[in-house]
């Protein structure tokens, strides 16, 4: 790793490892003087998939099984709850998403000129491939978010069942901010997600990756002055990342 760290002229070498891999690996590191440039980094891809797994386990009893076999073959569905069917699993998850948030604000939604707004800012996207920072910006876009927040809110104190769903748009919403960061090398955002996940992973049971996590999430928090004390003036993000496969 050195030799390949110096035959590159890299002052920070990033290299990445699943869950099981990522704790050997920091130890190697930390107890090698000849490995002082590596930074290990914890995979990205398998990160998320213990997150839609502990998605699914929460979700367990909620009817969204009974959901999804209404229209995948019920073995693709035990898969898609435990996170093993990753590209099924997200889609399934941010059309229950939508549909979830159409039934939630649909009374909101007949005001036509913020439909239509809607609809040509997304179609612009499309076309233009603009990026996410200047969506952002958009003031009705913010509107649209600022009435969705409201009504989340609003729903969550009415029951229960209410909650829990409001739960499981905010763990969906994440999954896709999640996968935002991996692929546009937002650092911050980033390690915001993972941090987000951890009590997530308590909660379905999944402590190996809640306590790789939280280890992670320590030693990345710290990655600009270690990178600083190397010589390197600006963290480049997009180095340090594992992308996620497209959908």
């Amino acid at each position: 790793m050195r030799s390949l760290c110096s035959k590159h002229n890299l002052k920070i070498c990033p290299v990445t490892f699943d869950q099981p891999l990522y704790q050997k690996a920091t130890e190697i590191v930390a107890a090698s003087r000849d490995l002082d440039r590596v930074v290990v980094r914890l995979g990205g891809f398998h990160l998320l998939l213990s997150y839609l797994g502990s998605i699914g386990k929460i979700m367990t009893g909620s009817a969204l099984e009974d959901l999804w076999k209404r229209v995948y073959a019920k073995g693709s569905v035990v898969h898609m709850l435990t996170g093993h069917a990753f590209s099924r699993a997200v889609r399934a998850h941010i059309l229950t998403l939508l549909a979830l948030i159409n039934v939630l604000i649909k009374s909101d939604l007949e005001s036509q000129p913020d439909k239509e707004h809607l609809i040509r800012l997304y179609q612009d996207t499309v076309d233009t491939g603009e990026g996410a920072a200047e969506i952002d910006k958009d003031e009705r876009l913010q509107e649209f978010q600022q009435l969705l927040t409201h009504h989340l809110d609003q729903a969550a104190t009415q029951s229960r069942t209410r909650k829990l769903w409001v739960q499981y748009i905010h763990q969906v919403l994440l999954m896709l901010h999640f996968i935002r960061a991996e692929r546009t090398g937002n650092w911050k955002l980033h390690l915001h997600c993972v941090q987000e996940m951890i009590p997530h992973f308590h909660a379905a049971g999944h402590l190996p990756y809640a306590k790789t996590a939280r280890l992670y999430l320590q030693q990345m928090n710290s990655i600009e002055q270690v990178m600083a004390s190397k010589g390197v003036q600006t963290v480049h993000c997009k180095g340090l990342f594992h992308h996620l496969p497209r959908q």
